[in-house]
């Protein structure tokens, strides 16, 4: 079981706060409330690491002129 899990499981209890799950397992209480929302929408899947990557780079160059600009140092 992860640790996310055991965090879901035992603030399903009732037998802790938030607060006292959240400080125990050494996370603020906006991610342990962040966690329990997505495992009641997603179930154990919502618990899963997400990418930190953007879902767009506008500013990303572009591959044609990355393309030129390697060929021009080598």
């Amino acid at each position: 079981m992860t640790e996310k899990e055991r965090f879901v499981t035992l603030a399903g209890t009732g037998r802790f706060t938030i607060t006292d799950l959240c400080r125990d397992f050494g996370i603020s209480r906006k991610t342990g409330h962040k966690y329990l929302e997505r495992h009641s929408r997603e179930g154990r899947a919502g618990l899963k690491d997400r990418s930190r990557c953007p879902g767009s780079s506008p500013s990303v160059t572009e591959e044609e002129v990355e393309r030129l600009i390697l060929s021009a140092i080598r």
